[in-house]
């Protein structure tokens, strides 16, 4: 795969960007001091790193609206209605789901769809990101989904966009459906799944108690659609609608990347309400 690593050069020699780490190089001690404590806090990330997904998407819908519901906000590419310039961003792999051959259903993968024998045995990856990254149907069947993207020499899996599963304005959050009869991958997705939510689970009651610190939030994400990054920065509080805000600067690509706060562990992100961006 071909990305801008020289973007990210000039990103981190800006004081102002917060610590960026290389996903192929992170240990524990790359963490804030409160989560370097406990292991499960670290292997939880990891999990969560390989559930990370670059996003791109060569079709802006002219369904987008002009600005954000109630506002005078520009909604994001709102001027590139029509075009087929294609944009980067951040998901995750959100939830896995299997057909059988019992259910006698057709594998709907790019392969299978144009094969006189598509398989009986595949399934449906969810990947969520934000709204303004794949806004709607006609986006989702533009959009490919790279796992492990890790680094530039590394093999990458590709998912592409089959349909929408839910948009939502006012959350912000979006979900698109990829379709694979690959099984070697369904079962790696669920296996990180399953341990992230477990770890989840264990790590829950052992923050609870602990106070939200603004300096220690981390992102997973693909900045300017590099290889995967964690991100050490800011964040603020929750807004009227609930929402956090990452207060950092941030690169273009990190849009909809998983946001983990201690003592809140998981958020989806809403760069449009986030803080200056870097170009």
């Amino acid at each position: 795969m071909t990305s801008s690593l020289k973007n990210i050069t000039v990103c981190k020699k800006q004081a102002t960007l917060s610590k960026l780490i290389p996903v192929k190089g992170i240990t524990k001690s790359h963490l804030p001091e409160s989560y370097q404590d406990n292991k499960d806090i670290f292997n939880f990330l990891m999990a969560l790193a390989d559930l990370t997904v670059k996003i791109t998407t060569s079709f802006t819908s002219p369904n987008r609206p002009e600005t954000y519901p109630d506002t005078d906000v520009v909604y994001p590419f709102q001027d590139m209605w029509g075009s087929g310039k294609e944009r980067v961003a951040t998901g995750w792999v959100d939830q896995i789901k299997r057909y059988s051959e019992k259910e006698n259903l057709d594998c709907r993968c790019p392969k299978c769809r144009s094969s006189e024998t598509p398989s009986k045995v595949w399934g449906d990856v969810t990947i969520v990101t934000n709204t303004h990254n794949v806004f709607d149907r006609f986006e989702a069947e533009k959009s490919t989904c790279w796992l492990f993207y890790n680094d530039e020499a590394g093999p990458v899996t590709a998912l592409k966009g089959r349909s929408m599963s839910y948009a939502d304005m006012e959350s912000g959050r979006s979900a698109l459906v990829c379709s694979t009869c690959d099984m070697e991958l369904l079962e790696k997705l669920s296996h990180a799944l399953l341990l992230c939510e477990e770890l989840k689970r264990k790590i829950e009651p052992a923050v609870s108690g602990i106070p939200i610190r603004p300096e220690e939030s981390i992102i997973i994400s693909h900045p300017h659609g590099c290889p995967k990054h964690f991100w050490f920065g800011k964040w603020k509080p929750k807004t009227e609608n609930g929402k956090a805000w990452y207060a950092t600067p941030i690169c273009s690509g990190n849009d909809g990347a998983p946001l983990v706060i201690l003592g809140e562990i998981l958020k989806p992100s809403y760069w449009p309400y986030s803080g200056p961006s870097c170009k």
